[in-house]
């Protein structure tokens, strides 16, 4: 069985309006560093945010792994990802 780094299609609501979705990108596993992009959408508006990451210059997020551990199999592991991703679409 091969693991897949989650999706979060359903928008999240932000504080203040607006919401926010990321799609999975890539994961560096020599810097144990995960990438998605991550989209905002306030007053009808949809943002990137992040940097250029990589040889495709797309904009993404960069979300380190050390706070994961070494099972991210289960629902803590869903549930802290998603806080690392709000806090990066709160920041915008």
């Amino acid at each position: 069985m091969s693991f897949t780094f989650p999706d979060f299609t359903e928008p999240v609501a932000l504080d203040g309006g607006g919401r926010w979705t990321a799609t999975f990108d890539s994961y560096d596993q020599h810097h144990d560093d995960i990438y998605y992009v991550l989209v905002v959408r306030r007053q009808g508006r949809s943002y990137l945010v992040g940097s250029d990451h990589g040889y495709d210059g797309r904009r993404k997020v960069q979300v380190g792994l050390s706070w994961a551990g070494d099972d991210r199999t289960g629902p803590a592991f869903v549930a802290g990802l998603r806080q690392e991703l709000h806090l990066l679409a709160t920041r915008g």
